[in-house]
């Protein structure tokens, strides 16, 4: 598998900083966790999940969840529930790859170039292109694994941040959804 190396960030920097200015470079080194190099030479870029540390809690008087109810939600939010919301989108994407009869790639900018993404069966029936480029079983196998790759190193940054922090950074309220 061709995994994410040095050369291969460097690599996928300078193919992005062709569609930005020198000054996104940091951004790029900061934010880019993994890269892979596709069958066809294309590169797919992972970046670094955000902890979330925002949690709001919604309410409807009338129609669902109570006041009291929000307000438990809230109370309870432990250890468990602050992975669980913060792994759901990189969790997800892993599902979407696992569970996609086919995946495809995208260019990810307008002028073209070497950087796609990768999209579900799904995704491109409800976006009908002829700029699909099918992705091989290879590209799809190497991808799962990347992304569980990525989701073990999100696991460890989140148990540093909650050893460090626990809940204590951690920004919670309730609201109302007919306001």
């Amino acid at each position: 598998m061709k995994n994410e190396t040095k050369e291969l960030k460097q690599e996928y920097i300078e193919e992005a900083l062709k569609h930005f200015s020198e000054s996104m470079r940091k951004y790029f080194e900061k934010e880019t966790s993994a890269v892979y190099k596709t069958e066809n030479g294309n590169l797919i870029s992972f970046s670094k999940p955000s902890i979330e540390k925002s949690f709001c809690f919604g309410y409807d008087e009338c129609v669902a969840e109570s006041y009291e109810g929000a307000s438990k939600a809230m109370r309870d939010l432990d250890k468990e529930k602050f992975f669980e919301r913060n792994l759901d989108s990189v969790k997800r994407d892993l599902r979407e790859l696992e569970n996609s009869e086919k995946i495809y790639f995208l260019n990810q900018y307008r002028g073209g170039g070497r950087i796609q993404f990768f999209v579900s069966e799904e995704y491109k029936q409800k976006f009908p292109s002829e700029k699909y480029i099918n992705a091989t079983s290879a590209d799809r196998s190497n991808l799962i694994e990347i992304q569980k790759q990525e989701i073990e190193k999100f696991k460890k940054r989140l148990n540093t941040y909650y050893k460090r922090y626990g809940l204590s950074k951690l920004k919670t309220w309730t609201y109302s959804t007919n306001d």
